[in-house]
């Protein structure tokens, strides 16, 4: 859970490849309305988003990746 209740995502900053995919979802538990799914394997960058979501704000991880969210 990176925020609970309404907000906004910006971005996620891959830092380096992400071993696993990284699944965002508008909930403050690992189910229910997905944002997006960024694959495995998937290089540095900023991934931008620019979504309001309004339940929380959960980042589901397969691996530990070293990733930067950004959100208000």
């Amino acid at each position: 859970l990176v925020k609970s209740g309404a907000g906004f995502l910006h971005a996620i900053i891959v830092n380096s490849t992400a071993n696993g995919a990284i699944t965002i979802y508008d909930n403050t538990v690992q189910s229910g309305t997905k944002i997006g799914t960024l694959k495995a394997s998937v290089v540095e960058g900023t991934y931008q988003y620019d979504v309001k979501f309004d339940t929380g704000l959960t980042v589901v991880t397969a691996t530990n990746p070293n990733i930067t969210i950004s959100y208000r």
